[in-house]
């Protein structure tokens, strides 16, 4: 700080929370202009000139303008509608990201569920289910519009077996062990199992262009490996 309680612009960013540029603008727009200069043409605020930054962040902390701030500080006074409309509209605001935060929190709570601390997951269906989870709001309207029922069997229940199946067969596949291989075929059988209680006698329900997408966590080739694993299974069951 200088002599006559005034701030360079450097300490003004630092107590003010703002950026240089920000100060700047100000400074262009005429919303708070330095009291002077120094002689290098340098700005310097004074006490009441912070006071004003300060006023002026809490101002746009409740949604009011640039514009609305300098109309304020310019007639020194404010009406109370625009106050509580203002007001209003940060409380919307808040409470907008509050449900996000809480939305976010959710999800992951469920992933901790569905999850086995000492199993391996592998990242692709890690991201699948991940995927699932935060669409799964928009997935029950979609079942809520086509008068869909939930199945018997708990969500997170499902999920869980769902996540740790699918992690297997994409560890089998990865190690490329043959399909006909007696652990990739009791995989196979509970990946059949599994299709069957999730579905229930909802098969023939066909997926209309506006429900959600799922991302799917297997590649072509992991698919085909699927397929020929899968027609094997029926093989050897006739």
């Amino acid at each position: 700080m200088t002599d006559g309680a005034t701030y360079t612009i450097g300490e003004m960013v630092t107590k003010g929370q703002v950026s240089i540029r920000t100060l700047r603008y100000y400074d262009q727009i005429d919303l708070l202009k330095p009291t002077t200069h120094t002689e290098g043409g340098h700005r310097l605020y004074s006490d009441a000139d912070l006071n004003r930054l300060y006023a002026i962040q809490s101002m746009k902390g409740i949604g009011l303008s640039l514009k609305e701030i300098k109309d304020i500080l310019t007639s020194g006074h404010l009406m109370g509608h625009e106050v509580h409309r203002s007001l209003q509209f940060q409380r919307k605001m808040l409470t907008a990201k509050k449900q996000t935060i809480e939305d976010m929190i959710a999800d992951v709570d469920h992933m901790l569920r569905i999850t086995e601390a000492d199993h391996e997951v592998d990242i692709d269906i890690f991201c699948s289910m991940l995927h699932y989870i935060t669409a799964k709001e928009s997935i029950k309207e979609w079942q809520q519009g086509e008068q869909i029922q939930a199945g018997a069997d708990s969500d997170e229940t499902l999920e869980k077996e769902w996540s740790i199946l699918l992690s297997n067969l994409k560890k089998v596949i990865r190690m490329n062990i043959s399909p006909r291989a007696p652990e990739v075929q009791q995989l196979v059988n509970q990946l059949l199992a599994l299709m069957d209680r999730t579905a229930g006698d909802r098969t023939t329900i066909p997926l209309p262009q506006t429900a959600p997408p799922i991302i799917t966590p297997f590649s072509e080739k992991d698919q085909l490996y699927l397929k020929e694993a899968i027609k094997i299974h029926k093989e050897n069951k006739n």
